[in-house]
């Protein structure tokens, strides 16, 4: 009889080994199916004694041994276990919630006995890496020769792993790498499909040249793998939205090292943590040039300053009328799904929230316009006042999809109008979408994933921003080199680009054109944006100067028992962060899954070079479960 300490794959497991007792010895990396609370999970063996040479703690410990499974699924590579403990190091989490979220998807039936890997030191491992950014025809090119760069190699069997941040992606990916039969790994590829698709893509006797996956899916064990590219790696999709939050190009990155492969980091722009140079100017350009519109009205023309407000004001109507009339297609970008994004009291000016704290947009719900939460609860609009003055006067203010297409409808009734967000599309297969919208005269409205369905070979005619403001104005500390990202993706994709702004002197706007409808004062080229980004970085210690650790608190139950539970978590993040000391909020009223809650954040920002930290990473994963930690997230608050 031996006695096992294992690691149980799961997302809420102690972040201590458990021990078991099994018949057979097993070699640490053994991976075997254990029970845990009831049910049958996987597990890492991580040592192996006989009862003998634990016979003196077992006989003073307080609880009884279980008996683990005698299934055995395969043996875990050290590369996989060495990736696995630095990405949980740098997410503050165990080892067994970050193999549980990143290997356990992907595990075939049979668990590959051979995996190509190398021991490189940190500067090999850096010239290795190989920080892409240009255009995406560019990529597209630059990637295709990494396979065929491979697939000549004779007497070799070897795979390319490409991930990219959503389905529809994953497709295109697919279809431009046709050729080379890539195996795709994504949510859309459930059941036997991907039961099959795991197996090919595993083979240790026919390796494929390429495998296509999503964020969730790119730890799947290559057995030969010879270069990961990770594409658009400035994509929120990368950042897991279920606990451990895990961001996969971390851990991609840390999987590459420890095998000693390759890494490709691809984007345009790149985030200013993966460039070279973050106050440098972008080496390759998209050879069109942005119109920036300036869509004040002049001083002198009182009759435009007391119309009513447009979401889509006349000069670009006059450019989409333009542009339909001759047959052409237009896509117009807004910054979020609904009708509008806040609503102000027009009599005090205070954005309009519930009873719950919680701030309302304006949308339609099965053709009615509602106020929602961001917890998609909704209110009629009868039952919505003001809480400061107690007024309703309310206003929508910013621009939601809904309301340029309510706007377009109205000015352009005999045109279509296709709408792509996640409420109309989140399903749709990217060849049904671009079919829907290749028609002629086409007008399409969408959120940032309207880009992914818009193809870079066939242009639509116009691409335009609604509003650069609402994009600046998002609260996120990324949101400006976010803006520019989007205003080149869009470009790529349009013949044509106008962007629409109240504020064309902005730095972010600087980067993208060289000249607007009104001013001829802004910089040639986009250096200036860069370095007042990277300025502004450095001064708030934001990445990659920084790292921010941000702590989201919920705590539920009557007002008094709810307030003593968030101030002892709050003690407990103090407590795990010493030396160091956060920042904090003060406690706000929400709702959370029907239930009064209270909820606070902490924000801890460290220099560059000291996380990780094992010792504070430790203290920080054993945290209460209710204390929700992400790493460098955009949303400090």
């Amino acid at each position: 009889m031996f006695v096992l300490e294992i690691i149980p794959f799961s997302r809420t497991a102690p972040a201590t080994p458990l021990s078991y007792r099994s018949r057979a010895e097993l070699a640490p990396g053994t991976l075997v199916s254990i029970p845990l609370r009831k049910r049958q999970v996987l597990g890492l063996v991580l040592s192996s004694r006989s009862v003998q040479e634990a016979k003196y703690e077992l006989k003073n410990a307080s609880f009884s041994l279980s008996k683990s499974s005698s299934a055995t699924v395969g043996n875990i590579p050290a590369c996989f276990i060495s990736a696995a403990e630095s990405a949980a190091s740098y997410h503050a989490t165990t080892l067994g919630a970050t193999l549980s979220t990143l290997l356990v998807p992907v595990l075939p039936t049979d668990f590959p006995s051979s995996f190509t890997q190398k021991k490189l030191t940190d500067d090999t491992f850096a010239e290795l890496t190989e920080r892409l950014e240009a255009p995406l025809l560019t990529r597209r090119e630059a990637y295709a020769e990494h396979i065929q760069h491979i697939s000549v190699q004779k007497g070799t069997s070897q795979t390319v792993l490409l991930v990219v941040p959503t389905q529809v992606e994953a497709d295109d990916w697919a279809d431009y790498l046709k050729g080379y039969k890539p195996i795709v790994l994504s949510g859309k590829v459930t059941g036997k499909k991907r039961e099959t698709a795991l197996n090919k893509a595993t083979s240790e006797t026919d390796p494929p040249r390429l495998v296509i996956s999503t964020p969730s899916f790119s730890w799947v064990p290559l057995p030969y793998l010879s270069r990961v590219l990770i594409d658009r790696v400035s994509a929120g999709g990368y950042q897991l939205p279920k606990r451990p939050y895990l961001d996969t190009r971390i851990a991609l990155t840390e999987l590459a090292r420890a095998r000693g492969v390759p890494l490709t980091y691809g984007d345009y722009p790149l985030p200013l943590e993966y460039r070279t140079k973050p106050a440098g100017k972008l080496a390759e350009s998209i050879v069109q040039d942005i119109l920036v519109l300036d869509t004040r009205a002049p001083k002198t023309d009182v009759k435009k300053e007391t119309s009513a407000w447009q979401a889509v004001s006349e000069p670009l109507r006059a450019i989409i009328k333009k542009t339909t009339d001759a047959g052409g297609r237009v896509a117009i970008l807004a910054t979020r799904k609904g009708y509008s994004p806040t609503v102000v009291c027009r009599d005090c000016g205070t954005a309009v929230a519930d009873e719950h704290g919680r701030i309302l947009s304006l949308a339609t719900h099965k053709g009615v316009r509602v106020y929602r939460a961001n917890d998609g609860t909704m209110s009629s609009t009868a039952e919505v006042f003001c809480k400061v003055c107690g007024g309703w006067n309310l206003s929508p203010l910013g621009i939601g999809v809904e309301r340029i297409e309510e706007e377009l409808h109205a000015a352009f009734p005999d045109a279509t109008l296709v709408r792509i967000d996640q409420d109309t599309k989140a399903s749709a297969s990217l060849k049904k979408v671009r079919e829907e919208i290749s028609a002629p005269g086409t007008i399409i409205i969408g959120t940032e994933l309207m880009l992914s369905y818009l193809s870079v070979s066939e242009r639509v005619e116009v691409g335009i921003i609604a509003s650069a403001d609402s994009l600046l104005a998002l609260p996120f500390w990324r949101a400006r080199e976010r803006f520019v990202r989007i205003s080149y993706m869009l470009a790529e994709r349009s013949q044509k680009t106008v962007i629409a702004t109240r504020h064309p002197e902005d730095a972010a706007l600087s980067a993208l054109s060289k000249s607007t409808s009104h001013s001829s004062t802004i910089e040639t080229d986009n250096v200036s944006f860069w370095k007042e980004e990277t300025e502004l970085r450095k001064i708030l210690l934001y990445p990659p100067f920084g790292t921010l650790i941000v702590f989201h608190i919920e705590a539920s139950g009557d007002a008094e028992m709810a307030k003593a539970r968030l101030e002892e978590a709050r003690a407990q993040v103090r407590n795990a962060c010493l030396p160091y000391i956060p920042h904090e909020t003060s406690e706000q009223k929400a709702l959370s899954q029907g239930r009064s809650v209270l909820k606070s954040s902490l924000v801890l920002q460290l220099p560059k070079g000291v996380w990780p930290d094992i010792e504070l990473s430790t203290r920080l994963a054993s945290l209460s479960p209710a204390i929700r930690i992400n790493v460098d997230s955009e949303m400090l608050w």
